[in-house]
């Protein structure tokens, strides 16, 4: 066990007052204080007195450090010391020694808090935690909206505008794969059918929040028909920004022989971002400068074979005509 004069140590020297602790007894103390930790014998007592406001920072930083040792008891501690510590470092290590300890599981009311935080450190572990991809539910993307309205430290507006827009994807080709040396080759073809597509202008860009419009079990009875193969303007919507099409199509049953789906698109004005049954596949995303520019996106793990399967197209045009002004295929390649 750790020596008694170490104890004693401890439990006197915390207790000094800012001017009356120098540096050597500061030192002494927190050395004394991970020599109590790695023994065993560190308690919430001891911990709680070195985190006195009185005292040196870099006793206190410590403390907070083998706080995270403590167990469940700490948990509350913790959380105090994160939303209302004035020593930024304190709150920032204290929020690192939850997440440490509790993971995932760490409350997401409680990270909600952090991210209204005075301290700029504190919001930006919270969003990155918070906003993380296995953890994003529908209301997290809405949360991150409203707070980008105020919200004024630019690494903290980047985490929050990839929290809103969730979806990134490099879709790679079959002929563009490291590890196929082969010829590849179209063997069939099999259009989406032109009319009977759902549309929705968008001119927020917050549909895909909340309950997302993106989501294969959307429920789009109430947007307006439309056709693809033409654009939007040639059907009456004089309209810039973006806008979404649902639709869903028939699959042929499973090629007996092929090594790729894809679905190829012949004209998008001008970019376009692709789910397939729910799952984002893939973009086309090169501008103004895309509008003229046919592209595919793999889709042979998300194509389901002689069932329906549903595709949504998001779409954003930023003059003159803009739309689904091609068509679709559905393309099995060997």
């Amino acid at each position: 066990m750790i020596p008694k004069i170490l104890l004693n140590l401890l439990t006197t020297a915390m207790l000094l007052a800012p001017c009356a602790m120098q540096a050597e007894t500061v030192a002494e103390t927190r050395a004394a204080l991970v020599e109590a930790a790695s023994e065993g014998a560190c308690t919430m007592e001891m911990l709680q007195k070195a985190l006195s406001p009185e005292n040196d920072p870099i006793l206190r930083r410590t403390a907070v450090r083998l706080l995270a040792e403590q167990g469940e008891e700490a948990t509350a501690l913790l959380q105090e010391l994160t939303l209302q510590d004035p020593d930024s470092l304190v709150c920032q290590n204290a929020l690192l020694a939850l997440r440490q300890r509790e993971g995932s599981k760490l409350d997401a009311a409680f990270l909600a808090r952090c991210l209204n935080s005075e301290k700029t450190a504190v919001r930006l572990l919270a969003a990155d935690f918070y906003f993380s991809p296995p953890a994003l539910t529908p209301e997290r993307p809405l949360l991150a909206q409203t707070l980008l309205k105020t919200e004024k430290d630019k690494k903290m507006r980047q985490l929050l505008t990839q929290a809103i827009w969730p979806f990134h994807r490099k879709n790679v080709l079959l002929k563009d794969r490291k590890d196929w040396d082969h010829e590849v080759t179209m063997t069939a073809e099999h259009p989406l059918p032109l009319d009977g597509w759902k549309f929705q202008l968008d001119p927020a860009a917050d549909l895909h929040l909340g309950n997302g419009c993106h989501r294969k079990e959307f429920d789009d009875s109430q947007w307006m028909d439309i056709a693809i193969g033409k654009s939007w303007e040639e059907q009456g919507h004089q309209y810039d920004g973006y806008a979404w099409y649902r639709s869903t199509f028939q699959a042929p049953e499973r090629p007996e022989k092929f090594n790729a789906a894809e679905l190829h698109f012949e004209g998008v004005d001008e970019c376009a971002w692709v789910w397939l049954n729910g799952v984002f596949i893939g973009d086309h995303d090169l501008g103004a400068d895309g509008w003229n520019i046919p592209f595919s996106l793999d889709v042979t793990e998300e194509i389901r074979w002689g069932e329906p399967n549903q595709v949504t197209i998001r779409v954003r045009d930023d003059a003159f005509a803009g739309g689904i002004y091609l068509p679709i295929q559905l393309q099995i390649m060997e």
